[in-house]
């Protein structure tokens, strides 16, 4: 019987398990099949069949991820083949090993489309994605060697062993993103060149704040004046998506704190979870503050709910005299010879929440104050009564009644934070707000005495 005469259906079956008879990796199997005919490959072409590229696409990556958020419109059949292609064209240069070393990195823009690519690719993982890239296109090795090989196209060590720093910029910022979705703590302690060497560059990265901002938005605003023009504008789904990640100092500081902790895992690297067990959106408020800048939804940029319970870590510093010597435009071999000090801290934090009303005034969110004060104003009082936080505003007579987390439903347009805590410095207070244009968490310290029961001090009132 010549497949000519075989149903439609069937063929798609056909072609279906040659497509997916290995998950990671292109569709190779099914080439020979297109080659049978013309009469063959039409009827498996990606422009008159769609719907079957749409399938194995949904096999090979994950995308109910990007339907929540982008709309079920925008990823349709045509959408997902042409996303298929463009993939496996970028993993394939990856696999290649091109780009990572200089002097083979292209200059016209196609790097920032492949590290962008693959940094989407990751906000939007549920366990297939990831497998793609680390499994087939060997995205580990590749930002590795691309970020701390002496060689590597993104110059970091050849900068710092000359006296200067890495640019901040976006290139820079996906790449150090990329590298913390990857790192592996364990394998870096085989080598103690090796793990010296990632040291050295994290710990500049992460120590240097006067030139490696934690958010795009400075610090003492409350929310931009006007959108920032987007670091990078890359095709996604058949559509230009501008993005800008967030900055590399986060990544940079997590990365540096798995290396530095490795022994006792803390922080958890993203590698060391189970690839298969991935949770459904666990990067959404990432995808937040990258393509929905400037939002004043703050759950469309953090995660509800997610700084209340118990914390243990460490209060993690550098050198008085190192870091005044940099400040003051020392190299950054002046940081890198210093040492580093920590205290381990217990943190009890709880959340509460302002939700939307009915009534005007109970849902206007406490007035945006001194930033050196986590943005609350001079003069404000706040009273934990019951499972709630009633907050009196200077000058007005209606306090604010603020929620525990998940205590209430509806949309929440402010979030305040208090708690207290103990290190080998003394116990303090906790009090802190959350910045709605991008999840930015400011916390004030307040060190109080042994007799002081209050975690909310009068740093607070007028």
């Amino acid at each position: 019987m010549s497949l000519d005469l075989v149903p439609q259906e069937i063929l798609e079956h056909i072609a279906f398990f040659l497509s997916t008879e290995e998950i990671c990796g292109p569709p190779a199997h099914l080439v020979s099949l297109l080659l049978t005919n013309r009469k063959i490959n039409a009827r498996l072409s990606t422009r008159d069949n769609p719907h079957f590229y749409a399938v194995v696409f949904a096999h090979k990556f994950d995308y109910r991820t990007a339907k929540a958020r982008l709309g079920e419109e925008r990823i349709d059949s045509e959408a997902l083949t042409e996303e298929l292609k463009r993939r496996f064209t970028v993993l394939k240069r990856f696999r290649s090993k091109k780009d990572c070393l200089a002097g083979t990195a292209p200059s016209d823009g196609c790097l920032d489309e492949l590290l962008a690519t693959a940094y989407l690719m990751m906000l939007e993982d549920e366990g297939r994605n990831k497998m793609q890239l680390l499994f087939y296109s060997e995205m580990d090795q590749w930002i590795k060697d691309y970020m701390l090989h002496k060689d590597g196209a993104s110059l970091t060590r050849q900068r710092l062993e000359n006296g200067g720093y890495p640019l901040p910029t976006t290139r820079a910022s996906l790449a150090m993103w990329l590298f913390w979705f990857f790192i592996r703590p364990d394998e870096y302690a085989r080598s103690r060149e090796t793990l010296d060497t990632s040291v050295t560059v994290f710990k500049t990265l992460s120590f240097s704040a006067h030139l490696y901002n934690l958010t795009n938005t400075p610090w003492h605003e409350h929310s931009p004046d006007k959108p920032s023009k987007p670091g990078i504008i890359v095709t996604w789904y058949s559509q230009p998506l501008p993005i800008t990640p967030p900055p590399l100092a986060i990544p940079a500081i997590l990365s540096f704190l798995a290396l530095v902790n490795r022994r006792k895992a803390l922080p958890i690297a993203p590698s060391d979870s189970t690839i298969v067990s991935t949770p459904l959106d666990e990067w959404r408020a990432e995808w937040g503050r990258a393509v929905s800048s400037g939002t004043d939804e703050i759950s469309d940029c953090f995660n509800l709910g997610s700084t209340e319970g118990v914390w243990e870590g460490f209060f993690t510093y550098t050198e008085f005299t190192a870091y005044a010597a940099m400040l003051g435009g020392g190299s950054p071999q002046q940081l890198q010879n210093s040492m580093i000090g920590r205290h381990q801290q217990t943190w009890k934090l709880a959340e509460w929440h302002l939700v939307e009303s009915d009534e005007p005034e109970r849902s206007e969110p406490l007035p945006w104050g001194d930033p050196l004060r986590s943005y609350f104003p001079a003069g404000v009082k706040l009273t934990i009564s019951d499972n709630s936080l009633v907050v009196q505003g200077p000058g007005s007579d209606e306090p604010l009644l603020y929620h525990k987390a998940g205590s209430t439903k509806g949309k929440v347009v402010d979030v305040i934070i208090t708690g207290e805590g103990h290190s080998a410095w003394g116990q303090f207070g906790l009090t802190g707000r959350v910045r709605p244009c991008d999840g930015f968490v400011s916390l004030s310290k307040d060190y109080v005495s042994p007799a002081s029961s209050s975690p909310i001090r009068s740093m607070f009132h007028s």
